[in-house]
């Protein structure tokens, strides 16, 4: 083996820490898990590499130790890239992926130490590195739906011609005799450029899942972690249109809180916002997982069901005042009464849109206010399709 051999991987290795650089300057200014993905992938852009060239100084300087560090360096390479996918599109796997490398320094170790004179050979490592890049395949296949992101499908394309790359040379040094070392060298420094090949790509992911916190963020409550005023009532829309394409009636609520202000004033505005998301998910937990639900601003929620009829509505709205009414919550041992008034409206199919819809529910909610709070009332029109 000449020094050729090792200038190669170095070369490769002074690129790819020009890459990584420029990925880790990138994730400073990003949120997590964002931050975290690209600090992890800039890690194994850089020890792929790395492995490589340690790889080969080792079997020029015939040292076994040095080969078995540089094969656990080089599996790493492709482990970060898995955890940095699983990171991205929010699977569980992320640490288990360094099982590989543990496996690959745990067979390394075992061979010189059984036969510390004999030259190391890189089957094994082939073709864990392969089954590595293969579910980081799966997991950059996985963003396509759950980032909601066609760049993953790029992603998900390199590392399976990686896999393939790695088990071809695998199935090559398993025979043990008739061995291209030409060929099997030149298939290793490939499969190490994986990383590399496929940051682009990855960058595009990480860009797109950042827009859909950014959507996430603009169509949730800070506070109560329901849909905002905006999500709910363009949501909302698209519920009203899907129901009258089925010709299924929808109902409208809109829950307000009784003297909330006399809540902020004795107990403070700290104490408001937590009975606010006690109330919230009290409402939350009473309704099915395709109610519209979110807050409409300051004490005020609304609710939009589909499918229900007259009756119906009027149970779930009497759910929702009795699971508020029901709370335990109190502050520094005073407790805290909770109670909401709850107007309902129901569209027959004929309403104009949601805001119309929405107007009359409000009506309903002033009107139970005015009859004492703490109860359901109903609009005129809701009572006169009875």
């Amino acid at each position: 083996m000449t020094t050729t051999a090792v200038n190669i991987p170095l070369l490769l290795l002074m690129a790819s820490m020009a890459i990584a650089a420029g990925l880790l300057m990138s994730a400073a200014n990003q949120p997590s898990p964002i931050r975290e993905a690209q600090r992890v992938w800039a890690l194994g852009l850089v020890a792929g590499p790395l492995g490589l060239a340690l790889l080969r100084l080792g079997g020029l300087l015939e040292a076994g130790l040095l080969q078995a560090a540089a094969k656990t360096i080089m599996t790493a390479g492709f482990s970060f890239p898995l955890i940095a996918l699983a990171l991205i599109s929010g699977a569980s796997i992320r640490w288990r992926a360094l099982l590989p490398v543990v496996l690959v320094l745990a067979a390394s170790m075992i061979f010189l130490l059984r036969f510390p004179e004999a030259p190391m050979r890189t089957g094994l490592l082939s073709l864990v590195c392969s089954l590595t890049c293969m579910l980081a395949a799966q997991h950059a296949w996985h963003c396509v739906s759950r980032v909601e992101t066609p760049y993953g499908r790029i992603v998900a394309f390199i590392f399976a011609c990686g896999a393939a790359v790695l088990l071809a040379r695998a199935l090559m040094l398993f025979p043990m005799t008739g061995v291209d070392n030409g060929l099997t060298e030149m298939l290793l420094a490939a499969a190490v450029l994986i990383p590399a090949l496929a940051t682009v790509s990855f960058v595009l992911v990480c860009g797109d899942r950042m827009l859909m916190q950014l959507k996430l963020i603009a169509s949730t409550d800070e506070l109560t972690g329901s849909q905002s005023r905006r999500a709910f009532l363009e949501n909302g829309r698209r519920q009203l249109n899907e129901a009258r394409t089925r010709n299924l009636h929808t109902a409208a609520l809109i829950i307000d809180v009784d003297d909330f202000k006399l809540v902020n004033d004795r107990f403070g505005h700290g104490v408001g916002d937590q009975a606010l998301k006690k109330i919230a998910s009290a409402l939350r937990n009473q309704l099915r997982e395709g109610d519209g639900f979110g807050r409409l601003g300051g004490e005020e929620f609304a609710v939009l069901l589909t499918g229900v009829n007259e009756a119906e509505a009027l149970a779930t709205a009497h759910r929702l005042r009795e699971a508020v009414a029901g709370l335990r919550f109190s502050s520094d041992n005073i407790s805290v009464p909770l109670r909401v008034s709850v107007g309902v409206a129901i569209d027959p199919g004929n309403s104009p849109d949601l805001d119309r819809l929405l107007e009359r529910a409000d009506l309903a909610m002033y009107s139970a206010k005015r009859n004492g709070r703490d109860q359901v009332a109903v609009s005129p029109c809701f009572e006169a399709a009875r």
